[in-house]
């Protein structure tokens, strides 16, 4: 999709954004494209991923799923073969899933506030002929994203956690949901505001538009490129080496498990969903 879309950004660069037919064309000829790539693909990965589902024998693998080590609730008979198992009623997750819901739409809410903050002082400066302030905008807007995803990752995880859902594949499809939804909405809600919502000042004409769009793109594209090499490489590497300093390996040759001590612990379930949401 990176070369059709390469190449049509440099056609409309050639033909001008503000020329209405032959842009038109260029941008529903693209559209088109997109829409059949994401069929192909979202058919092609069913495809892929039943393959693997029964290739693992993974199939129907959720009746006979065990409980997750953090469920809680009440040990009763089984009513099918009498053995123990936890029981957690309904009407109690309903409760948390509310009060989930609650919160969640108040960190939405916050978000959707500070973008508005932000396209206020954007707008304000276009008024006054201050262009700079598109580019601070741009920063604060791409900034704020990678804090509310932050804060929002961690929230996420505990409201999850006291829903208490008994598998371990309800828990990751519904703090998957959570995090999709609500990054979804964090990282596109102010391209949505600059392209129709935008004050006639910042969006004067359509290339005016298209520029104010693109330069918030590449703002934000970059800091979260930098902010995912960082979680990713500089947080694991500066964590190592205060694990050795905790237990003394820069003064003393360690062994062999307590080299191992020291490596940072992976979570199978949390930091996979992280590495998909990033």
């Amino acid at each position: 999709l990176t070369v059709p879309g390469v190449a049509f950004y440099i056609a409309l660069r050639i033909v001008g954004y503000d020329n209405g037919p032959a842009a038109g064309i260029l941008r529903a000829i693209y559209a088109i494209i997109v829409q059949i790539w994401a069929a192909i693909l979202s058919l092609r990965w069913q495809v892929f991923q039943d393959k693997l589902a029964l290739r693992w024998g993974m199939v129907g693998f959720e009746k006979d799923e065990l409980p997750r080590p953090q469920f809680k609730g009440t040990v009763i008979a089984s009513p099918i073969n009498g053995t123990p198992e936890i029981f957690f009623p309904a009407r109690g997750r309903r409760r948390q899933i509310v009060l989930s819901t609650l919160i969640s739409a108040l960190v939405v809410f916050l978000d959707l506030l500070f973008i508005w903050g932000v396209n206020e002082y954007r707008d304000e400066g276009a008024k006054n002929g201050d262009q700079t302030r598109a580019t601070i905008a741009s920063f604060l807007n791409a900034i704020g994203i990678q804090v509310f995803k932050y804060v929002y990752d961690i929230i996420a995880r505990r409201l999850t956690q006291t829903e208490n859902w008994r598998t371990e594949t309800q828990y990751v499809d519904k703090l998957t949901t959570k995090l999709f939804v609500f990054n979804f909405i964090n990282s596109n809600f102010s391209l949505l505001t600059t392209l129709f919502a935008a004050s006639t000042q910042t969006c004067a004409t359509p290339l005016q538009c298209t520029n104010v769009l693109e330069q918030s793109l590449q703002t934000i594209y970059l800091l979260a490129l930098a902010s995912d090499i960082f979680n990713a490489t500089l947080v694991p590497y500066l964590t190592r080496k205060y694990n050795i300093w905790i237990e003394g390996g820069f003064s003393k040759a360690m062994s062999g498990p307590e080299w191992e001590y020291v490596l940072l612990e992976y979570d199978e379930t949390l930091d996979s969903i992280s590495a998909y949401m990033a």
